[in-house]
């Protein structure tokens, strides 16, 4: 079931009513360079030598180094993509997007390799992805890590970003719709609860047409971007495990496992101020390096990296 929601998985099947998507499959060493601890680029990081522990600092600086990883590969392969999607990137790795390292890169459009490795390596989210993905998972006891990685490069769309008001997420039940939330709780949108009812025939049909029967798991939850008028086209936006861990919106997981599929679909927006939520993503901050360290050389060498992406 966690298998299925994995992009590279889903995508071949639904890219025709979903974003463009550039699905990668990065290299074994990638792995090794993202559970690296601290903060820094990969063509930064070099190998350590054999030299004389008793060499002065200056002798060892004069030597040429040797970058531990090359991807340059990658890079090529990055760079070629991000051209073609007029220059900026929405991205994610397996499952997961770094929407918890947004502080570093606003509304998490890349425009550069140095800029989605930085979201990759500060990235709580990613993390998971690479070394505990299966956690907790019985059908894959003993083994909490996927066996290959893949990045995906999803074309930006700044209407997305936007329009918020226009996502939602949805339970889908033995391939039953039961449940649609507002997936953007944090904002009471007075517009939505009007726009709900136009929206309602495009979701019932959109899931009827496209996702019902055809997802590989009976019960799943998926994710949709609905257009701004007067297109009003329904887009995949992404598919999520039936599982208590993935966010239940303005719902409770209890009352969506208990909602009967011959039921009616049970509709979820905020129709007052009071009814938004706490930011989900508060508990995520600047990492601690940054924050204790901000003018180590290490913190300084990944700003200067960054700032030199930018203005290339």
């Amino acid at each position: 079931m966690v298998d299925n929601c994995q992009i590279q998985c889903w995508y071949p099947q639904f890219k025709k009513i979903t974003f463009k998507v550039k699905i990668i499959e990065l290299p074994s060493e990638f792995r090794n360079y993202l559970e690296e601890d601290g903060v820094f680029m990969p063509q930064n990081y070099y190998v350590e030598d054999d030299q004389d522990s008793n060499s002065d600092e200056e002798s060892i600086e004069s030597e040429d180094k040797t970058p531990k990883y090359d991807f340059s590969a990658l890079e090529e392969e990055i760079k070629a993509t991000v051209d073609e999607y007029d220059e900026k990137v929405f991205i994610k790795l397996n499952w997961s997007a770094p929407r918890d390292a947004n502080w570093l890169v606003p509304n998490l459009h890349c425009e550069s390799t140095q800029e989605i490795y930085s979201l990759l390596k500060s990235s709580v989210f990613i993390s998971h992805d690479v070394s505990a993905a299966y956690q907790g998972c019985v059908d894959h006891e003993g083994n909490s890590a996927p066996e290959k990685l893949y990045l995906a490069l999803k074309k930006y769309h700044h209407n997305v970003r936007t329009h918020r008001e226009n996502e939602f997420r949805c339970f889908v039940k033995e391939n039953t719709l039961i449940c649609v939330t507002q997936r953007d709780t944090q904002v009471y949108y007075p517009s939505l609860e009007t726009q709900l009812e136009q929206f309602k025939p495009l979701i019932l049909d959109f899931f009827n047409d496209h996702l019902q029967g055809h997802f590989a798991d009976p019960s799943f939850v998926f994710d949709i971007y609905i257009d701004i008028p007067p297109n009003n086209k329904v887009w995949l936006v992404d598919f999520n495990p039936w599982h208590s861990k993935t966010d239940p919106g303005l719902l409770d997981w209890s009352e969506v496992m208990a909602h009967p599929t011959s039921d009616p679909v049970e509709w979820r927006i905020i129709t007052e101020e009071t009814g938004v939520r706490a930011n989900e993503m508060s508990q995520y901050k600047v990492p601690a390096e940054i924050v204790e360290a901000p003018n180590s050389d290490e913190v300084k060498q990944f700003f200067d990296d960054m700032r030199g992406a930018t203005s290339e």
